[in-house]
């Protein structure tokens, strides 16, 4: 097969300017950044543009031309690619989980030693100030004494944790917030959009963590469509069910409330045997090359960019 060849633009958080997407890119592609004061045979090359770039005018001259231009929408969307015209807009439901598992890889997160002795109540990680976690941190604000909760919007932070000016902050984990602490109280991006996951469900996964999480309505039910285990036969996760969000999440703090009291009387949390197997299930899962190499990166990503641009 001759190799067509993909021209992007430096300076965006898409997918060209991942390093860890640029073997599965160039099984089918060769890569080149785009120089705007060439002419390229329009049979031979194809434009990638991301919706994160800062300025993205710079493609539009390629689109009037009649290039095929690749829309790269996959950061904090889902979908399935649409063509139109010579346009492909790319979004996949799973690329979260994709991405987050082979930058995890690349960073040898995989490797790491991976030993809970829990001294520490929960952890909980949040960022950008949202109305709705600044109501989960009010609420939980209590238990921060013996757990590790960080609010970087409100400049509450946790021992090792890395500015956001270092380049890999979003995909930072210190492996000791984890082996340290009992459980993942995951806040969300999103409390209301039943259909979206973000990367913050997937972090648990990687690191062999229970948790509890403080999202939309149904998103165990989702994680679940993908071979994720939940923790039932210990919590009561029927709050994954209420589609009110007030009444979604006087649940979770129940479930956390239920926990503390457990925690409180020196009883173990998540050590059964059905959670340790969930937990390396979860694992494995996660870094499983069939899932997301196979099924996603091939089926969701590649594929559809490939009968595009033949």
């Amino acid at each position: 097969m001759i190799k067509k060849t993909l021209l992007y633009q430096t300076g965006n958080a898409g997918l060209t300017t991942s390093p860890w997407w640029h073997p599965y890119l160039e099984k089918y592609f060769n890569l080149e950044i785009i120089d705007h004061t060439k002419t390229y045979n329009k049979q031979d090359y194809f434009v990638w543009v991301c919706y994160l770039d800062p300025n993205p005018t710079w493609a539009q001259p390629y689109i009037e031309q009649g290039y095929k231009i690749i829309h790269e929408y996959l950061w904090d969307h889902y979908g399935v690619p649409l063509v139109n015209n010579n346009i492909l807009t790319l979004k996949s439901n799973n690329w979260i989980l994709a991405n987050e598992s082979i930058h995890y890889k690349q960073l040898g997160y995989n490797t790491l030693s991976l030993t809970r002795s829990p001294s520490k109540f929960l952890l909980c990680l949040m960022n950008a100030v949202r109305d709705r976690r600044t109501q989960l941190y009010n609420e939980i604000n209590k238990y921060s004494i013996d757990s590790l909760i960080s609010y970087v919007g409100k400049e509450i932070r946790i021992a090792g944790d890395l500015d956001a000016a270092h380049g890999v902050w979003q995909h930072h984990a210190n492996i000791d917030w984890y082996n340290t602490t009992n459980f993942s109280l995951v806040a969300e991006t999103s409390v209301d959009d039943p259909q979206f996951i973000s990367e913050k469900i997937f972090k648990p996964m990687a690191f062999k963590h229970p948790f509890v999480v403080w999202g939309p309505y149904n998103i165990l039910n989702l994680i679940k469509q993908l071979g994720f285990q939940t923790f039932s036969h210990v919590i009561d996760e029927t709050y994954d069910t209420i589609a009110d969000t007030d009444l979604r999440f006087y649940a979770i703090t129940e479930v956390v409330s239920h926990l503390r009291k457990e925690y409180d009387a020196r009883r173990p949390l998540f050590t059964d045997s059905g959670s340790l197997e969930i937990l390396r299930h979860n694992y494995n899962l996660f870094y499983d090359k069939k899932l997301i190499e196979d099924r996603i990166i091939e089926r969701e990503i590649l594929q559809p960019i490939l009968e595009f641009v033949e």
